[in-house]
């Protein structure tokens, strides 16, 4: 299936995006991705609760967020469905449903699923244009940090950038009862493992720590990677191999996807989750 730039969608499995195979999704999962500007559907009543005063470039993030959302629903379940924000100013999901969202300047992504197929979901977008190196030891492990001093000039940034989607899709995926106990760890207590060859990234915690592994998935388009993890109701997906060759990541890249400018990770406040 060939997908228009705009927007892209998949239930369950197996999608383009341009002439990029997207492998990301799990049987029984609906997603939605597309460009801010083109996800502008009215926002439902239920969801305007919380944006008064919204910069207006966070407004669009938000409606973008809500349309995505909003459609990849219909796509699960044939009805559109308004996905308020909690007091925590997280998506309030409809009953029986998980999902996860976030978005960056350029686009909104949202992926869904019914509960009796998936206890938890968690997407992260993001750009690929690296993480400041004076963030690198409160954000990645020992182990990371080395992977990423190792790899080649042209792949580091944009793996820094791949190792922080992960590490807040991970955190996204947590069962809620979880999640207040996870927001006293740090990045660094949250190791990512990368398998490049089948895009498949796995996230293992602290000794000691009783937050659960997970196994998840990965893709790169436009200067984006997208990171998705699930919590499954059933058998756990496999862990793959722990890291790759220096240099493996880049047959993942065209050059026109190098072209946006760096990541603001100071600045983001949280607001992916909303």
């Amino acid at each position: 299936m060939t997908v228009p730039r705009t927007e892209w969608s998949a239930s369950p499995a197996r999608a383009t995006f341009g002439t990029l195979p997207v492998d990301l999704l799990w049987p029984g999962m609906a997603a939605c991705l597309g460009a801010v500007d083109a996800l502008d559907a009215p926002l439902r009543a239920e969801e305007r609760p919380g944006t008064d005063g919204m910069a207006p470039v966070r407004w669009r993030e938000y409606v973008a967020g809500r349309t995505a959302a909003r459609r990849a629903i219909v796509r699960l379940t044939g009805r559109e469905t308004a996905v308020p924000r909690r007091a925590d100013r997280s998506p309030g999901w409809p009953a029986g449903l998980c999902g996860s969202l976030s978005h960056t300047r350029s686009y909104a992504v949202a992926v869904v699923a019914h509960l009796d197929d998936y206890a938890a979901i968690g997407v992260d977008l993001e750009t690929d244009a690296g993480v400041d190196r004076d963030l690198w030891d409160q954000i990645f492990t020992e182990t990371e940090k080395q992977f990423l001093r190792n790899s080649p000039p042209a792949v580091g940034p944009q793996a820094a950038n791949l190792l922080f989607s992960a590490k807040e899709a991970y955190f996204k995926c947590l069962p809620r009862s979880l999640q207040r106990r996870a927001e006293a760890f740090d990045f660094h207590h949250l190791e990512i493992s990368i398998d490049f060859a089948t895009r498949r990234i796995a996230g293992s915690v602290a000794p000691g720590s009783d937050l659960p592994e997970r196994s998840g998935r990965f893709t790169h388009f436009d200067g984006h990677w997208i990171t998705l993890f699930s919590d499954r109701a059933g058998p756990r997906f496999p862990l793959g191999p722990s890291r790759p060759a220096a240099g493996s990541i880049e047959p993942l890249f065209n050059e026109s996807d190098r072209s946006l400018g760096r990541a603001h990770l100071r600045n983001k406040q949280n607001q992916d989750i909303s």
